[in-house]
Formats: structure tokens, sequence, C-alpha cells
């Protein structure tokens, strides 16, 4: 074969091998479903909790976790890349950590670690209304 031919056929296979795009999980084309729920303690709405999360299958560390924090009345839309835009369908322990604001309710620390809360979302490829998750009250509250 001619030096010239080959010149043009390796920058070319080059560029096609990278290109392959193998990896299981890309961020930029993630179908994510519509996940809502609500936090309480016993039947009293957490407004401001933050809850989170954390995929029990493989995870591009490039992407945010999918995560929402709580309104008024405890619910929430889970968002990953923008608010509300939902998650991506799977597996997740759920975290659900203290609101920030003064005179909040707080909640018992165990429920900030998504391996101890005992939380968890099955996200199938429909939207997904959670049953309410309910959680404890800390020891101390913000005052």
């Amino acid at each position: 074969m001619d030096r010239n031919m080959w010149r043009t056929i390796i920058p070319i296979v080059v560029i096609l091998h990278g290109c392959g795009g193998d990896q299981p999980f890309q961020s930029t084309a993630v179908d994510r479903v519509p996940v809502s729920g609500r936090v309480v303690v016993g039947r009293q709405p957490v407004a401001g909790a933050i809850v989170t999360f954390e995929p029990k299958f493989d995870w591009d560390p490039e992407l945010p976790k999918p995560s929402a924090v709580t309104d008024a009345e405890g619910k929430f839309d889970i968002g990953t890349r923008f608010d509300a835009d939902g998650a991506p369908a799977g597996e997740y322990l759920v975290s659900i950590k203290s609101p920030e604001a003064e005179g909040s309710i707080q909640l018992d620390a165990q429920f900030g670690e998504a391996s101890r809360s005992g939380l968890k979302a099955s996200i199938s490829d429909k939207p997904v209304k959670l049953p309410d998750f309910v959680v404890k009250r800390g020891s101390n509250p913000k005052k």
C-alpha cells in the first residue's frame, strides 16, 4: 500500500474508534422519568428537606445525583440535571437531610445517610408517585 494512503486511513480509524460510546451510562442521553413524593414526620409535612437518590447501579460521576427540596406541604419532584426533570429508571437508596431554616423540623441523623435511612425508591420507565417517606424527628431542633 502507498504510504500516503496509510496517512489517511490511520487517523480515520483512530477517530472512529474514539466515537464508540461503549459506556453503559451516558449523561447526555439519559432518559429520565418524572418522580414525585412527600416527606412527613407522622402526618406533619417536612418543608425544606433535601431528598437525594443514591443509585444502586453504575452512575456517571459527571452527572448530579437525582435530588429535590420539599415544599411547604412536604412534596417534592426529583430532578437530575434540572429542577423536576426526573430520574433515570433504576433502584435507589434515599437520603433525606434536615431543612436548614431556623425553626424547621430536624430529622433523625440516620435519614441523612442513604445507607442507614432504610428508604428506597424503585423507578420504572413510567412516571412514579412514591408513597410518603415517613421519617422521625431528631433530638436537636433548630431554634
